[in-house]
């Protein structure tokens, strides 16, 4: 699912909500109850059911232990 950045009409908050692809581009802003478009996409999100590995926690994406830098 992925994680949609908005932008408040009337206040120009800036505030992140998950989103379907299918869900309208409209939000209500948290600060003012404002009006809010979608102005970008931050990240997608996607859950494991358990029975493999699960995407998504950490920033750093698991991985090597070993700098690629050293």
């Amino acid at each position: 699912m992925p994680l949609y950045e908005y932008r408040c009409e009337s206040c120009h908050t800036v505030f992140e909500a998950y989103k379907r692809l299918s869900d309208k581009a409209e939000e209500t802003c948290p600060a003012c109850d404002g009006r809010s478009k979608r102005v970008g996409i931050s990240l997608f999100q996607a859950r494991g059911t358990g029975s493999g590995p699960s995407f998504g926690g950490s920033s750093c994406g698991g991985g090597s232990s070993r700098s690629p830098f050293r």
